[in-house]
């Protein structure tokens, strides 16, 4: 009779109790990007809407420059062929048509595992709440079209809330001092040496977007990928590149799952980690037709807060020498 009473007790307490909802899983939802080196540089995508948002400033930008609080990084526009070389001259106006020569050697900026390396270099003494900037005037040239334009350039010195150069043409016929000051609702401030300010709408505000399709610059020799573009700098090529969102995003690269068995639980498993910059992420070179092809086995998870989401390539095509469009299935785990 205890057996019996303890048995009944026990389904009474287990009637008492709902098993957990299922929920049923979200489908995923595909999206497609369209890019060209002429044209649409960059979409960005958020992934609450996965719709691309393109580029659409003009005139191009030609210096872009960190705005958080410690971050002194100042990038060149490779897109537009910008490329500068340090003269370790300090007196600007001495800088003039005879330090630019055959001898120059024209440096860019240079992806490491660690992030983009610009090619300014450290440019001053960061120990400080200002910087002090060493004063290096450098040689700057970028095209317009089917014009090039070669200036000079010196970071006079920074506040913590902006930079201060001057820069002007090598003949001291007109030198332009202007501030840049930083904006914390976006990772960067553009410059444009055309318009002479500042560049606006390039990149949404920091909280808006997760990965960006646009092109980057890397050394030829770590791809067995062609270059879409090649540079003024023989050892370096324009490619497919993913920015991610490293603020917000931590991301894992899947080649065993497959997209279609990848779960909650199974994401919530992983090690996830940080990086802001990939390569031809979802193709490869295909040696038996000479051409890209698909990576159709990969699968980008990336963890934001306590969501996680799957993304995959279904299809990559050419639309020109240095345009390309690539589907993608996104789902939320």
């Amino acid at each position: 009779m205890r057996s019996l009473g303890y048995i009944t007790l026990c389904l009474f307490l287990v009637s008492c109790f709902r098993p957990d909802e299922v929920l049923p899983p979200i489908a995923p939802q595909e999206t497609t990007v369209n890019l060209s080196i002429d044209e649409n540089q960059s979409a960005y995508i958020d992934l609450g809407s996965i719709l691309p948002e393109y580029n659409e400033s003009e005139p191009a930008w030609h210096l872009k420059f960190q705005n958080t609080n410690q971050g002194w990084g100042i990038y060149l526009n490779t897109l537009d062929n910008v490329v500068i070389h340090n003269t370790t001259q300090t007196d600007f106006d001495a800088v003039d048509a005879s330090s630019f020569g055959p001898e120059v050697v024209w440096q860019m900026d240079v992806p490491t595992p660690e992030g983009l390396s610009p090619a300014l270099g450290e440019w001053g003494d960061f120990s400080f709440d200002n910087p002090k900037s060493f004063k290096d005037v450098f040689l700057i040239l970028w095209n317009d079209q089917d014009t090039s334009y070669l200036y000079k350039l010196q970071l006079l010195d920074a506040t913590v809330n902006a930079y201060h150069l001057r820069y002007g043409p090598l003949n001291n016929d007109t030198t332009y001092s202007v501030w840049i000051n930083k904006d914390s609702d976006y990772a960067h401030s553009y410059f444009s040496f055309k318009k002479h300010k500042k560049v606006q709408n390039v990149e949404p505000q920091i909280g808006a977007w997760d990965l960006c399709f646009t092109y980057l610059q890397d050394s030829i020799q770590t791809h067995q990928i062609f270059p879409e573009q090649y540079t003024i700098n023989p050892n370096f090529g324009i490619y497919n590149g993913l920015l991610v969102n490293y603020r917000t995003n931590f991301l894992y690269l899947d080649t065993t799952a497959g997209f279609e068995n990848i779960d909650y639980f199974y994401a919530s498993k992983l090690e996830f980690y940080k990086t802001d910059q990939l390569f031809n992420t979802f193709v490869h070179w295909d040696r038996e037709n000479n051409a890209l092809g698909l990576a159709d086995e990969l699968t980008l998870l990336l963890n934001k807060e306590d969501k996680y989401y799957a993304i995959r390539a279904t299809s990559f095509a050419r639309t020109g020498p240095s345009n390309y469009s690539i589907s993608l299935l996104v789902k939320q785990l």
